[in-house]
């Protein structure tokens, strides 16, 4: 995974998602995350996500999506990487 790969990444609205990457799809492209973690908040649900494995990068590059969950969708809101290419 590159750089470029990482910026094609769209990210929603900041508190719902709405607008965002799904995150089937990016599963899809990517593979499965190398780590996730959930936690709630009333009906909202938030998945961070993170892949460290295949990084075009220095020692270390890694990625992370954070989405939120509702209705069953869960839909990128933000995301952030270290050290890729």
């Amino acid at each position: 995974m590159t750089l470029a790969d990482y910026e094609s990444i769209k990210v929603g609205d900041s508190m719902s998602g709405e607008g965002g990457d799904k995150y089937e799809d990016l599963v899809a492209k990517f593979g499965e995350p190398s780590n996730k973690s959930e936690s709630q908040a009333g009906d909202m649900k938030m998945i961070m996500a993170s892949w460290t494995k295949n990084i075009n990068g220095d020692l270390g590059a890694n990625f992370n999506v954070t989405f939120m969950e509702k209705d069953g969708q869960k839909l990128a809101s933000s995301k952030g990487q270290m050290g890729m290419k």
